[in-house]
């Protein structure tokens, strides 16, 4: 099952371009831009498969939008990763989306990080 992260705490932010209540960026320019994310799965002793991607203007995500898992400790913790440059148009939206085939788990919102930034407008 596809579902949304829920980064509800905002460390350092420049404008107002994410919301930490529906947890969603909003692209304020058309432009070029450099996303990262890394979640903290916890509880997965079932889990057999973990993937993440960003989900534009709330379109889902394919098989090719996600990254596989990048890392796990033991059988119980994971901590997938993706990384992506895309092309946002001004009001574009983007959430952090993870897909769970089977199993279960929990993510840890506490470890889990988003970061975004703007390369360059268009």
């Amino acid at each position: 099952a596809e579902v949304t992260v829920n980064y509800n705490n905002i460390i350092y932010q420049i404008g107002s371009g994410f919301n930490s209540t529906t947890y969603t960026f909003t692209a304020p320019v058309k432009g070029i831009y450099f996303m990262t994310a890394i979640l903290q799965i916890t509880g997965a002793t079932t889990l057999t498969n973990c993937f993440i991607g960003f989900n534009v203007n709330s379109l889902g995500a394919d098989g090719n939008n996600y990254g596989e898992w990048s890392g796990f400790y033991g059988t119980s913790e994971w901590y997938p990763s993706r990384t992506s440059l895309m092309v946002l148009n001004a009001n574009d939206t983007v959430k952090v989306s993870v897909y769970i085939n089977s199993g279960t788990a929990t993510i840890s919102t506490g470890r889990s990080t988003w970061q975004g930034y703007l390369i360059s407008a268009l």
